[in-house]
């Protein structure tokens, strides 16, 4: 039997508490276990106007989307947090608010619930992961098209849904995979624009070192031998200062200058040795190295190749290095994501197997998810403990955030009970609440600067608007009868 709204004595006690959600008592039935489960999940007979469910589902997109963010928040970043406490925290509230459906419902526990749970843990730890790795905006436009493409892949395999249109729906999943490749790899340009700056950044310490500049003491100065009277110059500044030193025969000249200054050295010494005017012109002009040999030229641009040759593939190995140390952490956040949609798109397939069905779910979940949080921190505990010789830090005085972010997460999940079983439904309401990967974008641009260049932002919202929202939608009406 059915309770009714004035069946239950948690109801008549807990009515009281919500006067400013009159709809709770007024559209009692779509919060029973009895929620009709027709295959669009709509009902034209349920109580409530259509007006509540679009409040839905900006309220999901709201929620949905920005729930991540605290994640950003500078005092969490620099605390570092461990993706397992914050998980810890998340599953509290969690579990907290999963004991507000009592409040309309009769006690009921279910074990689908905590089969729920159990997948639902990890998908938020990858989610952690992931933001950490690529930030907001990347990160959960990625994992949103991998959600919804699992949803399709149970619908039509374990559930047996029927395909109601072959065609837009292999188009809808063609526009979801490109979609979320897009979304995958809009984070490129920011590499590629870090590592052009840091490439032309070397290459114009290259072009000052070769131009010789002042401050380089091995290019202070050189001797010219001028008939059997000697005078210094200046290699290539004004300022330059001259050493007395380099008068001494046996010090040995510091050349230090470009190849290209060498070779015209070179070709002026194998063509007029002696030419005083050629001399002449050469000191005027402040580019006289003197008149050695051009053995020792030669020598001594052979070594500086080899210098100049070691050093290029020194700075060449560094920034490999640095882009391979980049493409790790991007390479790890593509998993975390990946790995977050799958198991985040299979969370709720144990509520499809439970014969009572509806929202009182949540509390087998609630109770799950702290109850295999909590076993999974007392394992990681020990495990941190006795391999870095230290405690975790539980940062009390942080916790705020974590329990924002599962308050905001919680309160999406609340909402879509009402966009899922009303007039919306699951055709129209809950691919539109998808949308919210647009908010997490925006997030990311505006509050964290994520998105750097207008490359990486023209990719990321091409990718979502028209390819990721479009095949949400073409799969929710024509992937299923």
């Amino acid at each position: 039997m059915v309770p009714t709204p004035f069946s239950s004595p948690l109801l008549v006690d807990t009515k009281p508490l919500f006067p400013i959600l009159p709809f709770l008592h007024e559209n009692f039935e779509i919060f029973q276990n009895s929620t009709n489960y027709h295959t669009n999940g709509t009902n034209s007979s349920w109580l409530y106007s259509e007006w509540f469910g679009w409040i839905g589902v900006a309220v999901c997109i709201l929620t949905w989307g920005t729930f991540t963010a605290p994640l950003k928040i500078k005092y969490v970043r620099d605390v570092n947090f461990d993706p397992m406490i914050y998980q810890f925290y998340f599953s509290a509230v969690v579990f907290l608010l999963s004991f507000l459906v009592l409040a309309w419902n009769e006690w009921y526990f279910s074990w689908y619930g905590v089969a729920g749970a159990a997948i639902w843990i990890p998908s938020s730890i990858f989610s952690i992961v992931a933001v950490d790795k690529l930030g907001l905006s990347v990160a959960q436009g990625l994992w949103s098209g991998v959600v919804i493409l699992t949803n399709f892949i149970w619908g039509v395999t374990l559930f047996e849904s029927k395909i109601g249109n072959y065609y837009l729906t292999a188009l809808g999943l063609v526009l979801m995979i490109l979609g979320i490749v897009g979304v995958a790899t809009c984070s490129k340009w920011n590499v590629i624009t870090t590592t052009t700056n840091k490439e032309n950044s070397t290459t114009k310490e290259d072009d000052l070192e070769k131009k010789g500049l002042i401050e380089d003491e091995s290019l202070a100065s050189v001797t010219v031998t001028q008939h059997h009277s000697q005078e210094t110059t200046p290699l290539f500044g004004k300022n330059q200062s001259y050493d007395p030193a380099m008068n001494n025969d046996n010090t040995t000249p510091n050349y230090g200058g470009v190849m290209s200054h060498l070779d015209h050295l070179i070709a002026q010494e194998e063509a007029s040795l002696h030419d005083h005017a050629q001399q002449e012109s050469l000191i005027h002009r402040g580019d006289a190295y003197g008149a050695y040999p051009s053995s020792s030229l030669n020598a001594t641009k052979e070594e500086y190749m080899n210098n100049d040759d070691m050093n290029r593939h020194n700075k060449r190995k560094q920034r490999i290095l640095a882009l391979l140390k980049n493409s790790k952490d991007y390479f790890i956040g593509i998993l975390a994501a990946v790995a977050c949609g799958i198991t985040g798109g299979s969370m709720f397939v144990p509520s499809r197997l439970d014969s009572d069905r509806g929202s009182v779910y949540m509390v087998g979940f609630g109770i799950g998810s702290m109850g295999i949080t909590s076993i999974m921190l007392v394992v990681y505990y020990y495990y941190y403990f006795f391999r870095y010789k230290k405690e975790l830090s539980f940062y009390p005085k942080l916790s705020i955030f974590p329990c924002l972010t599962a308050m905001l997460w919680q309160t999406g999940n609340f909402f879509a009970a009402f966009v899922s079983a009303g007039p919306l439904g699951l055709t129209i309401g809950m691919p539109l609440t998808e949308t919210s990967l647009v908010v997490a974008g925006l997030c990311g641009l505006i509050f964290f600067r994520e998105l750097k260049g207008w490359k990486a932002i023209v990719q990321f919202f091409v990718s979502t608007l028209i390819m990721l929202v479009p095949g949400c939608i073409l799969l929710a009406l024509f992937g299923k009868t």
